[in-house]
């Protein structure tokens, strides 16, 4: 029993109307009862019957044996009341008619709405498979090569990873090496980075493809991008027609505001950002009032991304004030001492971790192989080799301050965990 409101597959195919192969999503405006016939419109709230000229507005008398009441596809998009939404999953009611959990554009939140209060476009309904073989609703096998291609890519983009989806609708190519940036970077919740790549490595379209996939799945969040004011035109260029990001408001709410360091007020640096990008950071490093600024946007940021062309290489001091700008509560109460002594530190761990590693190597595919002994721990050069193994493992320990490490290597013969200690110490 159809009902005023439900969603319909209506026939539309007015070359063939008693073998129709032409369908469209309607919804029932009213039920005439008496002739056994309803009153269908076609609603297209995102304007997509440019492309269909032939999709009519309305059918005023169709049969009633014609038309199969229907559910809305998961993913579609739709419109409730003015806002726009998207189907996340349905229910069936007692009375046959739908409910919908949708998931609203603007705000991300989900509601439960009945179907009567849906506006959905002319293609977003269900065929139902029984219906269309009882109907006789055969296809041309390569019909269905074409949408299995269609289907096969969509399916593709689904189940890839976080942010990648929204990527492949931007206007840009990305290198291997872009995109294991870009996927480092949204690895964690908070995105506190610093892309050191040098000049032409696309640092701009890294940070711009951070600060899309970030957008994609949040509302009403306030963007702050400073850059030289040589290159205010290139970001504006880059952001819009790469990847459709306006300055000033933007759908889901989003306000975004792109300007050069030197044309930001004093509110700009101590209002709080959801996310923000700064450009040739290295030009604020040795400018005292400069670093203030950008150290301020930083504390009140929740997400940064620092851009920088130039490298750090053994200059402590400037690497300290760009540890600040992208950890400024961690790092701010580090002074230069303590500082060169986690450097010093970090250097010990890395050449050691190397050296380890190395002598692993060897041990695995040089020393046991040549071992003629039925049980290894009995040939002298491999106990002497595990001993050093061992020494250099308590000294890895130590320097690191790893209980799980420390652990293994009181508790297991290293032999027997060679595998698992170097996992451990690639991680």
């Amino acid at each position: 029993m159809l009902h005023k409101g439900s969603f319909v597959r209506c026939p539309i195919d007015l070359e063939h109307p008693r073998e129709p192969r032409i369908f469209a999503t309607g919804k029932v405006v009213s039920v005439n009862e008496f002739n056994e016939s309803a009153h269908i419109i076609f609603e297209d709230p995102f304007g997509y019957k440019k492309y269909f000229e032939f999709i009519p507005k309305e059918v005023q008398e169709a049969p009633l044996s014609i038309l199969d009441h229907c559910h809305l596809f998961k993913g579609s998009k739709v419109k409730v009341g003015k806002a726009a939404a998207e189907i996340v999953e349905y229910k069936v009611r007692e009375d046959g008619r739908y409910d919908y959990y949708i998931l609203d554009d603007a705000t991300k939140t989900y509601r439960c709405i009945e179907e009567e209060k849906i506006t959905a476009s002319f293609f977003s309904g269900a065929a139902n498979p029984d219906r269309q073989l009882e109907k006789y609703e055969f296809q041309n096998p390569c019909w269905y090569l074409g949408r299995q291609i269609v289907k096969e890519t969509m399916n593709i983009l689904d189940n890839s990873i976080f942010g990648f989806k929204e990527l492949a609708g931007c206007k840009i190519y990305l290198k291997a090496f872009q995109i294991n940036t870009i996927m480092r970077c949204l690895q964690n919740d908070k995105y506190r980075y610093m892309l050191a790549d040098e000049v032409g490595l696309g640092k701009t379209i890294e940070a711009c493809s951070v600060l899309k996939v970030f957008l994609s799945n949040k509302a009403e969040k306030r963007v702050l991008i400073t850059v030289p004011k040589a290159l205010v035109a290139q970001w504006r260029t880059e952001l819009l027609f790469k990847f459709g990001i306006m300055e000033g408001e933007n759908p889901n709410g989003h306000f975004l505001m792109l300007r050069a360091a030197e044309d930001l007020d004093k509110s700009a640096y101590n209002c709080r950002w959801d996310f923000v990008i700064v450009d040739e950071v290295h030009n604020y490093i040795k400018d005292s009032t400069s670093y203030a600024k950008i150290h301020s946007l930083s504390k009140n940021a929740d997400n940064i991304i620092l851009l920088s062309a130039t490298p750090i290489q053994q200059r402590k001091e400037e690497y300290l004030r760009l540890l600040r700008l992208i950890q400024p509560d961690l790092y701010d109460s580090v002074t230069i001492g303590e500082f060169s002594k986690l450097i010093e530190k970090q250097n010990k761990i890395s050449r050691l971790t190397h050296s380890l590693l190395d002598d692993i190597d060897s041990f695995k595919y040089e020393l046991l192989p040549e071992v003629e002994e039925e049980n290894p721990h009995d040939d002298e050069d491999v106990q002497d080799q595990l001993e050093e193994l061992r020494d250099s493992l308590d000294e890895l320990s130590d320097l690191i301050n790893d209980d799980i490490l420390t652990t293994m290597i009181l508790d297991c013969m290293i032999c027997k965990s060679l595998f698992r200690m170097s996992v451990i110490i690639i991680r």
